[in-house]
């Protein structure tokens, strides 16, 4: 059995065997020596058997607390933002998208290709991607991380986007262009001047146009517009320039070239083609205009004294497309 005694110097009590009362013994707390005595501790408290009255919770009236007089006078002053604080990080990175016309005028040095599309392209994607970040960075109710990365994530995207309308081919919009299009379901009819010197198939009816087609060179020339689309075709036929009579094909040829740039102030994409159309030597050139989206493709016939032309303009256009091969090879020469 054991007693409680409680030490005279920290005055804490502890258990000490019945048989160490009335001896030294050390205190466990404070180490120093003192007589037991032992302790009388209170005895627990007996439970009640009565029984213990319910009491249930009276339901009041809330009392409404209506402002002071004049409380909207005064105002809690915010908390002053740091001045570089998040804030002004956000609006840092919603600028990022204009890095796109840097890196666009950076391209053709970088990667040797030029697009082929307009500078106005890149600037409309940072201007629109610029007003989104900024519309994120307003949006006040969503955490700084979750605006930091949705602001990355459209920075992300747009760079995609510019690289990918930078690396656009002509051929892939073509294809496309084939895909939604209504291709060689439109009506060709047969088109013959007055001089019954060729015959071609056209989508629509041509009219006299008075456009120099090769640059200072007297051919009489017609145009049509394409009624299920934004292509234009031409024809044109005349004599030679005399200078040029008894030339070989090759200076003709090259003469021929650079009078059908000066007529467009355009750049020859790729080499002229050699072609051939009823026994007549031929070139074929594919100019780009200044705008640098729309080509013309031209192709020159030499017959004897005559010189006859055809061609199509359009936006993003190809050799290869259905209805430029369409056109060509339905040219007739007559005979003269």
């Amino acid at each position: 059995m054991q007693q409680a005694v409680r030490c005279p110097y920290c005055d804490e009590l502890s258990r000490v065997p019945a048989s160490a009362v009335g001896q030294y013994v050390s205190c466990p707390n404070c180490s120093r020596p003192f007589s037991a005595v032992a302790e009388e501790l209170p005895e627990d408290p007996k439970p009640s058997r009565r029984n213990v009255p319910v009491v249930y919770p009276v339901k009041k009236s809330v009392p409404v607390v209506h402002p002071a007089p004049g409380w909207d006078e005064y105002e809690i002053p915010a908390d002053p933002e740091p001045p570089h604080g998040p804030r002004s990080v956000l609006f840092g990175l919603a600028l990022l998208p204009f890095v796109i016309p840097l890196l666009w005028i950076l391209g053709p040095l970088i990667t040797g290709k030029d697009a082929i599309f307009t500078f106005a392209l890149p600037m409309a994607i940072a201007a629109s991607a610029t007003g989104l970040c900024l519309g994120v960075v307003l949006a006040a109710d969503w955490s700084f991380a979750t605006r930091v990365k949705s602001i990355l994530i459209l920075v992300f995207v747009m760079h995609f986007l510019a690289a990918f309308l930078y690396f656009l081919k002509p051929e892939w919009v073509e294809a496309f262009r084939k895909q939604i299009g209504k291709g060689n379901e439109r009506t060709w009819q047969k088109f013959t001047p007055p001089e019954r010197m060729y015959s071609v198939q056209v989508p629509d009816e041509m009219h006299e146009d008075d456009q120099q087609i090769v640059k200072g060179w007297s051919l009489k020339g017609y145009r049509t517009a394409d009624k299920d689309g934004p292509a234009t075709y031409f024809v044109a036929f005349g004599n030679q320039p005399k200078e040029l009579n008894g030339e070989q094909d090759e200076p003709f040829f090259k003469e021929a070239q650079a009078k059908a740039m000066d007529a467009l102030n355009a750049t020859l994409t790729g080499q002229p083609r050699p072609v051939r159309l009823t026994g007549c030597p031929g070139r074929e050139y594919v100019f780009t205009l200044p705008d640098r989206n729309t080509k013309r493709i031209v192709r020159i016939f030499r017959k004897e004294q005559f010189v006859f032309v055809a061609a199509v303009e359009d936006a993003f256009l190809t050799p290869g497309a259905n209805d430029v091969r369409y056109f060509f090879d339905h040219i007739d020469l007559k005979k003269q």
